[in-house]
């Protein structure tokens, strides 16, 4: 008999990896702007120490502004590990179906969703609300559950299908290697 072979996709990334990956997008964006505004500088000012020093300020920003969602997501990741004493790391289900995992992972909004199914006591509610920014209104779809401290969470979800897909997951039987999908 041959070993199963991981297939290729974000679950199979060690928790690094996710980490970049999900503010990636976010930092090439700010990054390009950046670029852009040095370049401007650049062709219409002397390059003083001054300039320079706004240059390197804004690139720290963009750092700082695109990975502070991961950032957060990591620190709820990391709170629900010592809790649960169960650690990303460590799972087995690799080759099951997303909704048969005990891991919820998705890449949402500039960070990362990453929940055991185990850390979910149970769901709360389930709700549409509308917010405003600076592009305008934004429908978000949004999950609040109970965690095994009993304390309330509110997951955001950007669409429908995301959040459907999150019930899905939260409904199946956990992972054990006597159900695992053939």
């Amino acid at each position: 008999m041959g070993s199963k072979k991981k297939k290729n996709n974000i679950y199979n990334y060690p928790l690094y990896k996710i980490f970049i990956w999900s503010g990636l997008d976010v930092f090439i964006a700010l990054l390009i702007v950046c670029a852009v505004i040095a370049l401007l500088v650049g062709l219409y000012g002397r390059l003083n120490e001054d300039k320079m020093e706004l240059m390197l300020f804004s690139f720290a920003m963009v750092i700082l502004f695109s990975y502070t969602p991961a950032m957060l997501s990591l620190i709820k990741l990391w709170r629900q590990e010592h809790i649960l004493k169960i650690y990303w790391k460590d799972r087995e289900d690799f080759n099951s179906r997303a909704e048969d995992r005990d891991w919820y992972l998705s890449c949402n909004r500039g960070g990362f969703l990453l929940y055991h199914r185990q850390y979910i006591k149970r769901i709360l509610s389930s709700s549409v609300v509308e917010q405003t920014s600076d592009l305008g209104r934004e429908r978000v779809h949004c999950i609040k559950f109970e965690d095994i401290c009993s304390k309330e969470h509110t997951v955001k979800f950007s669409s429908l299908n995301d959040e459907k897909r999150f019930l899905r997951w939260y409904k199946k039987m956990p992972y054990s290697k006597n159900n695992q999908a053939q």
